[in-house]
């Protein structure tokens, strides 16, 4: 379908296309005659949201558009939210019902007085005029006692002021990339208008405060419930190891480890020392032994001697023991020099001793009786005292070795104690941590919820402009737009044949003329020159077709037949027949009646032209055909056969046809069995291959075969038209 033919479309149907819009918009027009005018506020919220302050990180970051967002979409879903509405219209209710007159700032008083009529007092005796929040409560509980009573049904019903249904024409959105978000208002009351939003205003701005609170409150009770189990596990570790030290004596085990190897390394140390004098003092006195007499050795084993050998061997022992026990049995400073000081003095007296026995001053060897009793004595205190420190320590050693074996398990036990009071201490710092980021978020949270309105509500004191006439404009658009889609589906779908080019496909053959349809016409347009153009052309073809064929003989036979009844083969022969007659030609034209074959002799023959050109002769059709006989002075004979659909044809008769056409209306379908009916009809012509008549077409179809039809156009028509097929040079004339 191109430009012209929905032009043509839209022009047939004009009228549906414009009562039916009018009929709409008139309608629309009765329906909001007695609107009611409303009124209109807003208020704009500031949230923070994107550029707020936050505690979490002072420096300047880039901006989460997503999570700001989402932010966003947040709050204005709180504000949708049913929730949030049913408390708006509870408080916004309440707050009406406490007035003891009408507030023209919340209510008016056409509307005030209507809604103290229609308040049961059942309703009325939950108000508590000293409390808005009593109020609220009490309403609350009534609502929720069962989905009858008389607020339920104002909250969920159609009330136009206090229904979730009125309220919820809220819009709230946010100023383009701003941190604010607008919230407007409509209502028939400027009143309720007003109030409606300043309500909403505090509402959210609590909701959502405590939302964005509630999302760390759950956080940090966790994160202190679980500091506390932590802390009391980590307490319980830390006794554990107090109990063990104190069981054990131990002070700091590590240090105490450390101090014992050194101590033990230092004393074993100390014990090859003294084993190595030991062992060369022995030596000593034994090479020394051997150059003493028997006197001399009995001398040295007085018994003065040997006591004072004893004693100095005692003495010895407490100076090494006092030393060697230092750490643990403290500091003896005062018993360590008076033990030192008995030493001296008794190897002093011991030395004397010896001096004052022996009498001898030589022998053999060399030496002085005095030299080596000297030398004896000095190596036998040293022997002595060796002797005494080695057992000390050795028993030192022992102690040494019996600690070893005491901490050696301890360490094990210890190193445990240490892990469970070391992960007991990294889970509670760990807590602890979570626990001040959970506190900090908290804050920052608190910061941001913060959100302010901006500008309050007002008063609106003038009403909105009314709508209806962009309601009327809608609905006679909304009319037009579907008659024309109602209209053009129509002619989409519609299967009726129409057009030559429809015709052609269906059937395989070619369209030799259409014809128009006979309507009522306009006077612009000259219908009778549209039909005898058609006619002029379909005898034009005819004639054409006739010299082509020049070797056949001067008489020729046309068959004009159709499918079904009623198609106007009778009218388009005998408009053909006429035609050809004005061009000087002898034409005899035939109507054959339903007769069967064997009848063919009683045909009704009429000639529909009388005239005196044309043979008055029923034995023109006889049972081999056409009679040759009257033929000398006929130039076409037209023969219409009836319908195919509801009546036999001659075989034989249509072998001798020159010329055959097919009459078809375009207000129909073209069906299976047409096509069939046809394809039979066809194998019986031999001598020629039917053309195809359409009748009853539209005008605009027909300017394919006549050119422009004729009538008479104003000049913004022309115009137009011309617009529309591109045709702007079209009046340049060449003479």
């Amino acid at each position: 379908m191109n430009l012209i033919q929905f032009t043509r479309i839209i022009q047939r149907n004009i009228l549906v296309l414009l009562i039916v819009p009018i009929l709409l918009a008139g309608l629309v027009f009765l329906l909001t005659k007695n609107q009611a005018k409303k009124y209109a506020s807003s208020t704009t919220i500031y949230t923070g949201i994107a550029s707020g302050y936050s505690i979490e990180s002072q420096k300047s970051t880039g901006i989460d558009y997503f999570g700001v967002n989402n932010a966003f979409d947040n709050l204005i879903n709180i504000i949708n939210s049913r929730s949030t509405l049913e408390e708006v219209s509870l408080t916004l209710f309440a707050k009406c019902m406490m007035l003891p007159k009408a507030d023209h700032y919340l209510i008016s008083e056409e509307s005030f007085t209507e809604l103290q009529s229609i308040v049961p007092a059942e309703v009325k005796s939950k108000i508590d005029h000293s409390s808005l929040e009593k109020t609220v409560k009490n309403l609350q509980e009534l609502m929720n006692t069962d989905a009858t009573n008389f607020v339920y049904e104002l909250v969920n019903l159609t009330h136009p002021y206090f229904s979730v249904d009125a309220i919820s024409d809220i819009r709230a959105y946010r100023i383009s990339s701003s941190d604010m978000i607008k919230i407007s208002y409509e209502s028939t009351d400027p009143g309720i208008c007003r109030s409606t939003l300043e309500i909403l205003s505090n509402i959210i701005i609590r909701n959502y405060s405590g939302i964005k609170v509630n999302q760390t409150d759950a956080v940090v009770s966790y994160f202190e419930e679980q500091l506390n189990k932590s802390n009391l596990k980590l307490k319980e570790a830390e006794d554990m190891l107090l109990r063990f030290n104190q069981e054990n004596n131990i002070i700091n085990y590590y240090e105490q480890t450390k101090s014992i190897s050194g101590q033990k390394t230092d004393l074993e140390l100390r014990h090859q020392t003294e084993l190595m004098a030991l062992k060369g003092a022995e030596s000593i006195i034994k090479s020394l032994d051997e150059k003493l007499t028997n006197t001399q050795k009995i001398i040295l084993k007085n018994e003065e001697i040997t006591a004072k050998r004893n004693e100095l061997s005692q003495i010895t022992s407490s100076i090494t023991f006092l030393e060697i026990y230092a750490d643990t049995l403290g500091s003896k400073t005062a018993e360590l020099q008076n033990l030192r000081s008995r030493a001296k003095k008794i190897a002093d007296e011991l030395n004397a001793s010896v001096q004052t026995v022996f009498v001898y001053k030589n022998e053999k060897g060399g030496l002085t009786s005095d030299q080596i009793l000297a030398d004896w004595l000095s190596n036998t205190v040293i022997f002595e005292e060796s002797k005494a420190r080695i057992l000390v320590m050795e028993t030192r050693i022992k102690d040494f070795q019996k600690e070893y074996d005491t901490f050696a398990p301890l360490g094990a036990i210890l190193k445990r104690i240490e892990r469970e009071i070391n992960v007991a201490e990294q889970e509670y710092l760990s807590l602890l941590h979570g626990l001040s980021l959970a506190k900090l978020k908290q804050q920052d949270l608190q910061l941001s919820s913060n959100i302010k309105p901006i500008d309050s509500p007002y008063f609106p004191i003038k009403p909105e402009p009314s709508k209806r006439k962009i309601l009327i404009l809608i609905a006679g658009m909304f009319g037009f737009i579907m008659v024309a889609f109602a209209i053009i589906l129509m002619e989409y779908f519609d299967s009726n044949i129409k057009t030559p080019d429809r015709i052609e496909k269906e059937t395989g053959l070619k369209v030799a003329i259409a014809y128009p349809i006979h309507q009522i016409t306009k006077n612009n347009i000259d219908l009778g020159f549209v039909e005898i153009k058609a006619i002029d052309w379909l005898a034009q073809k005819v004639a054409q077709k006739v010299s082509e064929n020049s070797a056949q003989p001067s008489l020729n036979h046309i068959l004009i037949f159709s499918i079904q009844a009623e198609e106007g083969k009778t009218t388009l022969g005998t408009a053909l027949a006429n035609k050809l007659i004005t061009y000087g030609k002898r034409v005899f034209y035939l109507n054959y009646s339903t007769a069967t074959n064997t009848d063919i002799r009683n045909l009704n023959l009429k000639n529909h032209l009388p005239d005196e050109k044309f043979p008055e002769n029923d034995d023109y059709i006889n049972d081999s055909g056409l009679n040759k006989t009257d033929q000398s002075n006929l130039d076409f004979v037209i023969i219409e056969l009836p319908d195919l659909l509801t009546s036999s044809f001659p075989i034989k008769l249509l072998k001798l046809f020159d010329q055959a056409y097919l009459v078809c209306r375009a207000n129909r379908e073209w069906t299976a069995a047409d096509q069939n009916s046809l394809r039979l009809f066809q194998k019986s012509l031999v001598k020629t291959t039917p053309e195809i008549i359409l009748n009853g077409v539209d005008l605009s179809v027909m300017e394919a075969f006549v050119g422009e039809i004729p009538k008479k156009r104003s000049a913004i028509r022309i115009l137009v038209k011309k617009l529309i097929r591109f045709q702007f040079h079209a009046n340049s004339r060449i003479k």
